[in-house]
């Protein structure tokens, strides 16, 4: 009773890793390749805002402003 239980479970198992091996080698899951802006602003208005993005030489800058955008 107890060794078929175990067979069952391990076979559950087994086929749960099996679908997400092929999950992935189907490519089911993709990373975001766009770079995503972000502004914090101190206000529902939009002033005071603080940006955050890139300079050419692929540093992170803070820029600020009175509105995004």
């Amino acid at each position: 009773m107890i060794d078929r239980y175990t067979k069952a479970v391990l076979t559950i198992i087994a086929a749960a890793l099996v679908a997400l091996v092929a999950q992935n080698i189907s490519g089911g899951s993709r990373a975001e390749t766009a770079v995503q802006k972000v502004v914090i602003c101190g206000d529902e208005a939009g002033s005071n805002c603080v940006g955050v993005e890139v300079d050419r030489t692929g540093h992170f800058r803070l820029r600020t402003s009175a509105a995004p955008n």
